[in-house]
């Protein structure tokens, strides 16, 4: 029996998989790739690729697909294990608070899926403030110890001594796992899809396991009132209580903007075709995050408006 390859692809929240999964998307080198995400909005698939959607699947370029498993991680695999036409390779995208190793135990379970190893990314800029972190360190440290391969994202951003500083923090909770620089998600294929020297033995949970608890967020519908410049404003004043955001905002001068916080920085870059203005949140629970998050929606848009 032909068994189906699925790499797991972890990493806090903020690390690159998004540009990882898109890039290797873009260079599948004539290779059937199937992404599963656990919702859509959690993975952005460059417009580009997309040329249809039907119900949970989304139809990619080149052949490749990208479904939602929602509650269902084992169903979606196995319906495409046994699909007539089934992919060359499964991306599974953990979420940034996940537990990779638990997933990829979920594998275990059965005989259609081979892994072929767990990819942990870690931000270059941040990744030892986060692993000092009291509330987010443990959360980390545990994804790190999970990989066989661990991208250090972000390098053209940070610098030499940041680089340095991360390989060797790695280096104390990777174990074995292999480490590769990576600027701009730009990982040959070759590397995701080849077997990796799988370095420990995965548990087998039946459910993955993750420290959500740790966090609060908050998803919400933007008036026009709030500018792409306002929102700005507004990320990078709560830059030190936020861990991840990202919103769709019209600018002063009409056209949409999508406004992101990852880490400490706050980016700002055009888009096309995006339906509606909204925010998403995500913020500490220990902290003040959890109280401007669970203020009433109208409070939290007026903080906005007047940043």
């Amino acid at each position: 029996m032909t068994r189906l390859p699925v790499t797991v692809i972890g990493g806090y929240l903020g690390s690159g998989k998004t540009t990882l999964v898109n890039h290797l998307l873009r260079n599948a080198d004539g290779k059937r790739l199937a992404v599963l995400v656990n919702e859509f909005g959690e993975l952005p698939i460059d417009e580009d690729l997309i040329i249809g959607k039907e119900g949970d699947v989304i139809a990619l370029a080149g052949g490749c697909v990208c479904c939602s498993y929602g509650d269902d991680l084992t169903g979606a695999l196995i319906e495409l294990a046994a699909s007539d036409d089934p992919p060359d390779l499964v991306l599974l995208e953990a979420s940034g608070v996940a537990m990779p190793g638990a997933i990829a135990g979920v594998l275990g379970l059965f005989d259609q899926f081979e892994l072929t190893g767990i990819v942990v990314l870690a931000d270059a800029q941040t990744i030892c403030k986060r692993l000092d972190d009291a509330y987010v360190g443990d959360t980390i440290r545990r994804q790190v110890r999970d990989a066989d391969l661990v991208l250090l994202t972000k390098v053209d951003l940070a610098s030499e001594a940041q680089t340095s500083n991360a390989a060797k923090r790695l280096a104390e909770f990777a174990r074995d796992a292999q480490l590769l620089s990576v600027a701009n998600g730009e990982v040959d294929l070759s590397i995701i899809t080849s077997k990796m020297a799988v370095n420990w033995e995965h548990g087998a949970p039946l459910v993955p396991k993750h420290d959500a608890n740790i966090f609060v967020s908050r998803s919400m519908i933007l008036p026009d009132a709030v500018t792409s410049e306002a929102l700005k404003n507004w990320l990078e004043a709560h830059a030190g209580t936020l861990v991840r955001a990202k919103g769709f905002a019209r600018s002063k001068s009409g056209g949409m903007k999508s406004v992101q916080l990852s880490g400490d920085q706050v980016t700002v870059a055009d888009v096309d075709d995006q339906p509606k203005a909204a925010l998403a949140l995500i913020g500490l629970r220990d902290g003040s995050a959890e109280t401007w998050l669970g203020a009433d929606a109208v409070e939290l848009l007026a903080s906005i408006e007047a940043a």
